[in-house]
């Protein structure tokens, strides 16, 4: 039998504002969803998790497609850490199979920490780095129009 972790947990990853609407935007929708993810049922984890890990790809590709604009990429080391957290969301689907307390655990213990530092380190150089270059002529600020 496992045991559920006895250590206290934030209800959502801490929001860190960067200064770019949509690129904030998209990181509290991720925290909110992780909390979903983070306190779901047996029953819900797979639906929420599955949920979080789309938000996470279009954040992803969201980031991609601004570099783009600015006639650019993200570099090696942005692009392996967004690797890095979806093959922590799969990892934990894959553990759900037979363990659904371990993979909660997974994401609750190593997820947010992951994610706060790539937010901290990695989008927030993507963040000045598209204000000292300024808007472009085809930049997209939202997936959808406002």
């Amino acid at each position: 039998m496992t045991s559920v972790s006895k250590r206290p947990r934030k209800a959502e990853i801490r929001h860190v504002a960067l200064g770019h609407s949509v690129l904030d935007r998209d990181h509290l929708e991720l925290s909110r969803s992780w909390s979903e993810v983070a306190s779901a049922s047996p029953l819900q984890f797979p639906f929420f998790l599955a949920r979080f890990r789309k938000l996470m790809r279009n954040h992803f590709e969201r980031e991609a497609r601004i570099m783009t604009d600015h006639r650019t990429t993200l570099c090696e080391c942005h692009e392996r850490e967004h690797r890095d957290l979806l093959q922590i969301c799969d990892r934990a689907a894959e553990m759900n199979r037979h363990d659904f307390l371990a993979a909660r655990d997974l994401l609750r213990a190593e997820l947010p920490r992951r994610i706060r530092e790539h937010i901290i380190c990695m989008d927030q150089m993507l963040v000045l780095f598209i204000n000292t270059n300024g808007p472009t002529g085809g930049e997209r600020t939202d997936s959808s129009s406002d």
